[in-house]
C-alpha cells in the first residue's frame, strides 16, 4: 500500500536526519541543503539555503543564505534534503 510505502521513506529520512554533518563539509556550489544555525534576527534555527550569492545580485559576497529572503545566514550543520516523492505527488 502506498501508505506503507511513505511510512517506510518517513522513518529512512529520520535517521538520516539524526546524521547532521558539520558546515565545512557542506557543498558550496547552490545546492539547497537543510541547514541548521543562525541569521539575522533567528537563532538555532532549521531552514532551507544554499551557498552562494542572491540571484540578480552579481556584487554580493559569496556566503550562506536562506532561502525565500536570501539574507546571509551562519549555519553551523546541515543535511541533504530528501527526494521528491517519486510520483511527484506534494
Amino acid at each position: 500500500p502506498p501508505q506503507a510505502a511513505v511510512a517506510q521513506g518517513v522513518r529512512e529520512w529520520r535517521r538520516e536526519v539524526s546524521k547532521w554533518r558539520s558546515i565545512d563539509s557542506a557543498p558550496k556550489d547552490g545546492t539547497q541543503l537543510i541547514l541548521f544555525g543562525d541569521g539575522p534576527g533567528f537563532t538555532s534555527c532549521t531552514f532551507i539555503g544554499y551557498f552562494g550569492k542572491r540571484g540578480g545580485y552579481p556584487e554580493d559576497e559569496l556566503g550562506w543564505r536562506e532561502i525565500g529572503h536570501s539574507w546571509l545566514a551562519r549555519p553551523n550543520h546541515w543535511l541533504p534534503l530528501p527526494d521528491p516523492p517519486a510520483d511527484g505527488a506534494p
